[in-house]
């Protein structure tokens, strides 16, 4: 049933995030990385049972692909949580401050890892899609395509959330002198 809910909110797009305050923003943000790394872990399950119970190159290839961005993609959701999320709610700094330097070039970094991020998941998804061997087109096979479809679309929700919205939103907050 936890499933259920969870699937539930990570479809439901009643926040209109353009109107929420930068810490809602944040708030909204942080919930969305927690069901991220919920739908990353269930990718890890569903892959790891999967390879074991068939075992195969294709299987393998997918596996190793997930968990080379699982790694990445996690170490980047808990960076933005410490480095960004955090500091975004302090208060604006006078021109020049180093604080408010420090934070732009915070976020053009998580800009540029936000295309790796794009691209990784791209990679893992063109393993997954395409042509299926008769040996792949297993129940779990599907599921699989199916989990990663679902990540890369809520990655893709939240990383616009991020680029268009939030980072905008916290440099004009530091920018008010």
């Amino acid at each position: 049933m936890l499933r259920a809910f969870h699937k539930a909110t990570l479809a439901s797009p009643a926040v209109i995030v353009e109107l929420l305050t930068l810490e809602e923003l944040c708030d909204y943000i942080k919930h969305r990385h927690e069901c991220l790394l919920m739908e990353l872990t269930e990718l890890d399950d569903l892959t790891s049972r999967v390879l074991e119970q068939y075992g195969g190159t294709r299987f393998l290839r997918i596996r190793t692909a997930f968990l080379s961005f699982s790694s990445k993609f996690i170490n980047h959701l808990h960076k933005e949580a410490s480095e960004l999320l955090l500091n975004f709610r302090g208060p604006p700094r006078r021109a020049g401050h180093p604080e408010r330097i420090a934070r732009r070039v915070r976020i053009a970094s998580m800009a540029g890892e936000h295309r790796q991020v794009d691209e990784a998941l791209e990679k893992l998804n063109a393993l997954v899609g395409g042509e299926k061997p008769c040996g792949l087109k297993t129940p779990d096979f599907q599921k699989i395509s199916t989990a990663v479809s679902r990540l890369h679309q809520i990655v893709q929700e939240v990383i616009y959330i991020e680029n268009q919205v939030l980072f905008p939103k916290a440099l004009s907050h530091w920018s008010v002198s």
